[in-house]
């Protein structure tokens, strides 16, 4: 695909994530993705994010250049907001850049201090989550940084249809200004290969019913109903692997100290071999409290591994789109009723995933809202 603007040549995200770290979330999968597609059709890409590498213009297999607002890599979102009122780095912002941010606050130290055009993408709701999180008084805090943000920003980009309807109804003059795009994968990385190989390779049980969690071990997560669900299959011939890392992490090993079934704790591991681990699944599970459009289910997907998952953000619509799998109740009933779904039949015969969500299609619509501000 040619540009479709010549002075479109360069993307500037801005995002709390650490160059370093190759043990990636939804939000950093999504970048890599829009940056790989940007690369190859001839843009320069430069991340402004967190950690200790130091500020390189030699090109990285992420990302064109990267910038680095805090070498802590575990800055707080709100301390890096409060960075970017003050610090230097964005001197390495030119006039024709487009900067694109993926939390609606990042949009107000960026529009006090750069003429350039904003983009943000929002990632589900994310002003529910603080609330949940945080109570109600920077629940309403929140709420009136995204009301500026909103105000100043150039173009919003939702990921999820549930999200974007919410936001209209809340803010009706944005409707002009936001679109949805749903996140797509890498389908050069996310194909179905063989499970027995990748078994091996992880050393996970050979012949037992695998179901594969991957995430934050956070709140909004809600991995305890996972564990609590698994702790109730009778059946000796199940395994569950946990992926991922959070502030949860020792209270759910607590949890699951007394199953009868395998549960085996990853924790964050490599990025790379995110596909092998997927494909040794024999379903993918989530149970998310609250989501916008989660990359791990298109992953999952695109890797023919079926997807049982709470009916949140997309994933319903998604799962519909290919007969990917089965959306149950947020309870232990529930899931256990959708385990027996999934396994009640021979194989679960998902339709044409890595068309529907290869990450080309996500990255020509995102060009063409750039190239409308640019």
């Amino acid at each position: 695909m040619t540009l479709p603007n010549k002075n479109l040549s360069r993307i500037v995200f801005i995002e709390n994530e650490d160059l370093t770290r190759d043990s990636s979330g939804g939000v950093m999968s999504y970048l890599i993705n829009l940056s790989k597609y940007f690369m190859d059709i001839g843009m320069e890409t430069v991340l402004f994010g967190s950690g200790s590498i130091e500020n390189t213009s030699k090109p990285t297999k992420k990302f064109s250049k990267f910038h680095s607002i805090s070498k802590n890599p575990s800055i707080s979102n709100f301390k890096f907001f409060l960075k970017l009122l003050t610090t230097g780095q964005l001197k390495y912002v030119d006039k024709g850049d487009i900067l694109h941010v993926q939390r609606a606050e990042m949009v107000i130290p960026l529009a006090l201090r750069k003429r350039n055009k904003i983009i943000c993408t929002l990632h589900g709701g994310q002003d529910l989550a603080v609330l949940k999180k945080k109570g109600k008084f920077m629940g309403f805090i929140y709420l009136m940084l995204q009301f500026l943000a909103f105000k100043l920003v150039d173009e919003l980009i939702v990921v999820d249809a549930k999200n974007k309807n919410r936001y209209v109804k809340k803010y009706p003059w944005i409707e002009k200004k936001i679109s949805l795009i749903p996140i797509s994968v890498d389908t050069g990385r996310f194909y179905p290969q063989d499970k027995a190989k990748a078994r091996k390779k992880f050393k996970f049980s050979p012949d037992k019913k695998i179901l594969l969690f991957i995430g934050r071990l956070e709140y909004e997560k809600n991995v305890a109903l996972i564990i609590n669900a698994f702790k109730e299959i009778k059946e000796a011939n199940y395994q569950l692997i946990i992926v991922g890392a959070g502030s949860l992490e020792e209270n759910l090993k607590a949890l699951a100290e007394d199953a009868e079934n395998d549960i085996v704790f990853l924790g964050e591991v490599d990025n790379t071999v995110i596909p092998e681990i997927i494909n040794s699944a024999d379903a993918m599970v989530l149970t998310s409290l609250f989501e916008g459009s989660p990359t791990v289910v298109k992953e999952a997907l695109c890797c023919d591994v079926p997807v049982i998952s709470t009916d949140v953000g997309d994933v319903k619509s998604v799962l519909e789109s290919v007969n990917g799998g089965v959306i149950i109740e947020d309870s232990v009933q529930g899931f256990l009723t959708g385990i027996q779904k999934i396994f009640s039949k021979e194989k679960v015969e998902i339709k044409e995933a890595s068309n529907q969500f290869n990450h080309t299609v996500m990255g020509e619509k995102t060009l063409k809202i750039y190239a409308k501000n640019s």
